[in-house]
């Protein structure tokens, strides 16, 4: 049996980078802490997304979606209509 942790919330934020450490605050409260450091390093490097999926093919300040089903996590990170509002997720397949 597989199991699914889907966490997604949106942000107030003055940038991607503040959206981050809102993010990064919200999955250490939910037990995430190293999904939470891979986020706040990669966004600092300019990636916004992230997964363990051997044929995603990601690219700076883009989102990607899984091509291939290889995948055990993800997560992203995208600005709502150009606004000050952040959607952020996290998805992991156990």
């Amino acid at each position: 049996m597989k199991r699914i942790v889907e966490i997604g919330k949106t942000f107030k934020a003055k940038d991607l980078k503040s959206a981050a450490k809102k993010f990064y605050d919200f999955l250490i409260k939910k037990g995430y802490e190293w999904v939470a450091e891979e986020m706040i390093e990669s966004v600092k490097n300019g990636y916004i997304c992230c997964t363990n999926a051997s044929r995603c093919n990601l690219q700076k300040g883009k989102i990607s979606y899984n091509i291939s089903n290889d995948w055990s996590y993800y997560w992203g990170l995208e600005n709502v209509d150009d606004t000050n509002e952040y959607y952020a997720w996290f998805i992991e397949r156990a």
